[in-house]
């Protein structure tokens, strides 16, 4: 498990499946899908910081970026 700085999630690194820019993950035991170019988390943008931090830091673990 990776826990998100400023927030209350942790990402499950065994989960990561990466498909073009779309990162698929669990996150707190439930998935959700991250998009690396639209910051979107499951398909909509992010609504708070602990949801942009959580999209930044699945992209990081998925492309190092």
């Amino acid at each position: 498990m990776i826990a998100v700085p400023n927030s209350a999630y942790q990402l499950d690194y065994d989960s990561i499946r990466a498909n073009g820019s779309t990162v698929i993950i669990n996150v707190n035991g439930a998935p959700m899908s991250a998009d690396c170019t639209s910051g979107y988390l499951n398909g909509h943008a992010a609504e708070n910081r602990g949801q942009a931090q959580l999209v930044n830091s699945v992209c990081t673990v998925a492309f190092g970026k």
